[in-house]
This record gives structure tokens, sequence and C-alpha cells, in this order.
């Protein structure tokens, strides 16, 4: 079995006992090993040594990455640490726990290879954590739809597969080569991993398995990934992107025109381009247009409902939840519902706390805090016995999410971020282009070629 460990050193709010259970649940199973096992082809429970250490984030973005990995020696052996960000484990548990068997599979690989495994390319080492941890499907969604929120042309994310500029968006690429080396037989994988734990050249393997040269291989292997994220695309995300664009002239044109806009008969084509392609890497975003829209229009609740379906249920596939969080935020506030305005961000505080929205309430508002039962079941326990305590002089409201409201948050959020956000006008929309692991976007709110608009879009 395996040798892991776990440290759960939470900074409030994030809670210990939640986090612990998750990862018990998670790297103690020994499905996660066998669903390795079973498609790399080789044993590695009894060659895996871990620690599990637990961290907040912090407001540092984290290159888009949920954990991290070192080597370190204990009782003189070599044993991997995997530091996960405590963020990413309470919001997004299914993510989690497939980074789990992605980290797994490395320390296996380490433990069976040596630091030869620290000499293999990246693609070699991330293709084969993907592809075992069955995460490939995931990850065109989720590398495709942020290429689209950041306003870029989602082909452009294959730059080669063995690229040397690699980044965790070219993760895709790489569990896509090996995709592709499936289809060439289904135990074609497997025996790649065999024999490179053996010490054989990556190269040479690659190739007599294609049953071409490597360079000949290479290209077919390119091309596959290319068709395989054309298909994944399809005519669905040329006619989104014409919508999204008309959307945003509508924004920097105001929330009058973007009333004027819903109401010619976009809101049903958004709502029909929705209805048809359900599990398109753009649809996340496509709702969160929709939501935005409504809210510029002063159709709040309609827009609040849409944002938090993408943190209910668009988590995994997207990186919007930050996004979806504060414009709730931003909704409550426009309403001058400061109460839950403020519970809304005090989420974003606590549960994004890397994301670029946080900057402006560092300081100026509290994060909100754990939430280890739902707000029913513990209003419903206090109801059902005596207290010993005084009574509070005001009881906190929900937001939309079923979070509590910090009773002491009843200040108006503008006063708290300074006049960042102010009552008679909606706030700058953020920018989008701060996505996980995408540096350098451009605007995502912003029509190409057309400059930034009055709101400063996103």
């Amino acid at each position: 079995m395996p040798k892991t460990s776990t440290n759960a050193r939470f900074r409030k709010p994030f809670s210990p006992a939640r986090a612990v259970k998750l990862c018990a649940k998670s790297h103690g199973s020994a499905i996660r090993y066998a669903t390795l096992e079973d498609r790399l082809g080789v044993g590695l429970s009894s060659h895996t040594r871990i620690v599990y250490v637990f961290s907040d984030a912090g407001t540092k973005p984290r290159d888009g990455f949920k954990a991290a990995t070192r080597m370190i020696g204990i009782n003189n052996k070599p044993t991997v640490e995997v530091r996960f960000y405590t963020e990413y484990v309470v919001t997004d548990p299914p993510g989690y726990r497939t980074t789990i068997v992605h980290e797994m599979k490395h320390a296996g690989f380490i433990g069976l290879m040596g630091h030869p495994y620290d000499d293999l390319p990246k693609w070699v080492r991330e293709g084969l954590a993907v592809w075992g941890s069955e995460d490939v499907d995931l990850r065109l969604q989720t590398v495709l739809c942020n290429e689209i929120v950041a306003n870029r042309d989602p082909m452009g994310v294959l730059d080669g597969i063995d690229d040397p500029h690699h980044t965790v968006s070219d993760y895709l690429e790489d569990a896509l080569a090996f995709e592709w080396l499936h289809t060439k037989g289904p135990d074609k994988v497997k025996a790649f991993c065999r024999r490179l734990i053996k010490g054989e050249s990556h190269r040479k393997i690659w190739a007599d398995l294609s049953g071409a040269t490597y360079d000949e291989a290479m290209a077919e292997a390119n091309a596959y990934c290319r068709k395989r994220v054309a298909a994944a695309l399809g005519k669905a995300y040329n006619e989104f992107a014409a919508l999204r664009n008309a959307n945003y002239a509508a924004i920097n044109r105001g929330g009058q025109a973007v009333k004027k806009w819903l109401d010619s008969g976009a809101e049903q084509r958004l709502r029909n381009w929705l209805a048809a392609n359900q599990g398109h890497p753009a649809e996340p975003f496509a709702r969160f247009c929709l939501g935005r829209a409504y809210i510029y229009a002063g159709d709040h609740a309609k827009g609040r409902e849409l944002m938090t379906h993408i943190l209910q249920k668009d988590g995994g596939r997207c990186s919007l939840l930050d996004d979806a969080q504060f414009w709730i935020g931003v909704s409550y506030n426009h309403q001058r519902d400061h109460r839950n305005a403020n519970a809304a961000f005090g989420v974003l505080l606590r549960d994004f706390s890397t994301s670029r929205h946080t900057k402006q309430l560092i300081g100026k508002l509290k994060p909100a805090g754990p939430v280890t039962r739902s707000p029913e079941n513990r209003i419903r326990e206090r109801r059902s016995r005596p207290s010993s305590r005084r009574p509070q002089s005001s009881s906190p409201l929900k937001n939309s999410l079923g979070l509590l409201a910090p009773p002491d948050h009843d200040e108006p959020v503008l006063a708290a971020v300074g006049g960042g956000l102010s009552q008679g006008h909606l706030p700058p929309a953020g920018d989008l282009s701060d996505r996980s692991g995408l540096q350098g976007a451009s605007l995502a709110g912003v029509v190409p070629g057309d400059g930034e608009g009055a709101f400063g879009l996103g």
C-alpha cells in the first residue's frame, strides 16, 4: 500500500475536517490506484510515497495550479510532497479528486524510475498523468472554455505537443497525444509506460508503437489534436461568437442598450443556443454572458440565477466561478441591498482569494466564515436546543448561495471599497483575461478592434 499522510494546517475560514475527509476519500481509496493501473498498465501503489499538505493559496494567482509538488526526504527515502491549496479543495471537490489521482501518477512513476523521471519532457509526464486520471474530456472543456473567455482563438492553444514553452493549458495537448496513441491499439499506452519505466527512450518507444519515425508520429498526433479540438468546437462556436460580440457591443452602450438588445430577440437566441449545445466548451461562458446582460438590463433575479448555476454546476468546466460570485455581489449592490452584497463579496474573498476581483476588497471587507453544515440545518439545530448565550441583536440574511451574511457587514459595500462600486452605475465588469493559467490575455469583454467601452467590460 502507498505511504501517505496528511497535514491539515488551515487558516480560517476553511474547515480542516471537511478537507481531510475529502482527502481520505480520495487518496485512501484503492479504486484510485486501480484506475491508474488499469489505464497505464503498471503497478504503482507499492512504489508510491506521498505526503499531503494543505495551505491557503493567498492572493497569488498560482499560475492556475490547484496543487504544487516537490521532492522531500523522509527517513532517508524520497517522498513526494503534494501541497493542495484549500480554496480549490473546498470549492471544487471533483476537481480536487482528479488532481489527487494526477499527483498519485507522478509519485508512482518517481518511485519506479527515480531521477530519470524528471528528465522526461513535460508532455510525456503530464500527458500520462491526465490520461491516467481519466481527465481528458474535462480538460478539453476547461482549456477551450478558458481560451474563449480570454477572447483568443481556441484552436491557438494547439502549439505543438513537444513545444518547449509549456503551460498548464498544454496539458490538453499532452493528453490528446496519448489519446491518439490509444487509437493505434488499446494496449499501446500501457506498452509505452512499461517500456518507459525500464529506461528506454521515449522517442524510440513512441516511434516503435506508432509504426513510423518519431517526427512522422508527432506530426500525425498533432493533426489528431487539431481534428479533436475542431470537432469539439464545431459550428456552434461561431454561432456563439457572433452572439457574444453583439452582447459586448450592447454593453458598451449601457444598460438601456442591453435591455433593448435582449428584447430584440437576443435573449431567446442565447437561450436557444444554450439548449441546443449542452456540453459545448463555450456553454458556461454563454450562460455567464446572458446572466451579466440581465444584470446590466436590471433583471437581477434572472442574472443571479444564472451566476448561481455556474457556481453550482459549471465549476469543473471553466474558471468563471470568481466572476460569477463577483457579479452576484455587483447585482445586489446595484439594488442597494448592501447586506447581501457584502455577503456575496465575503464569499468571493473566502473562496476565490487569488481572483483579480478581490484586490479592491481585501482589507475593506471580511471574508465569509466557514460553512460546515447547511445554514438551514444550523438554524434548525439552534431552534431545537436551549441556548445559554444572549440572543443576537440581528439575524444574518442568506445570500443567493445559501450562505450566511456576516452580521457585522451592514455598512454599504460602496463605502467599504472606497467608492469603487457606485450606487448609481454598474462597476467595471472586471478583467476576465485573468484566467487560471492563461496570463497575458486580452480583455474578454472588449470586442476585438473596438477598444474598451464605457464600463471597462470583462
